[in-house]
């Protein structure tokens, strides 16, 4: 019971820094970027960050349960925080910038969308065999 108590203040903060960073529900990469430079903005960045990661964990938590294919297969030893999903995110952001560029595009982190590349991040971070 504490436990669930304590996700749900984490849930409320980070519905409250989502909506102080941005007035959609979704965070673009350049505006992630933009708040991880930002010392006013990257402590709320971090905490939405953290909440969609671990949001994704919960996922996976019920897939397993619901006997479906998880998302991703993060090891169980390993416990998830924010410094993990921003590595995560910040190298899938490079993955994608790297291999637009091996192709002569150029990357437009206005159309990529945070949340969407964290997942694919962890995927390829942690594939399930």
């Amino acid at each position: 019971m504490k436990r669930m108590m304590a996700y749900r203040a984490v849930a409320v903060a980070v519905l409250g820094a989502a909506l102080s960073i941005s007035a959609t529900a979704e965070v673009l990469a350049s505006e992630y970027q933009a708040a991880m430079q930002s010392a006013r903005d990257k402590p709320a960045m971090l905490l939405y960050i953290s909440g969609v990661g671990t949001g994704f964990g919960w996922a996976n938590e019920t897939n397993t349960y619901n006997k479906v294919r998880p998302l991703y297969c993060q090891p169980e030893t390993l416990s998830m925080n924010a410094q993990n999903f921003t590595q995560i995110l910040d190298a899938r952001l490079a993955k994608v910038t790297a291999e637009n560029r091996a192709i002569g595009k150029s990357t437009d982190m206005t159309k990529l969308h945070a949340e969407f590349e964290l997942l694919r991040g962890l995927e390829q971070t942690f594939p399930c065999q």
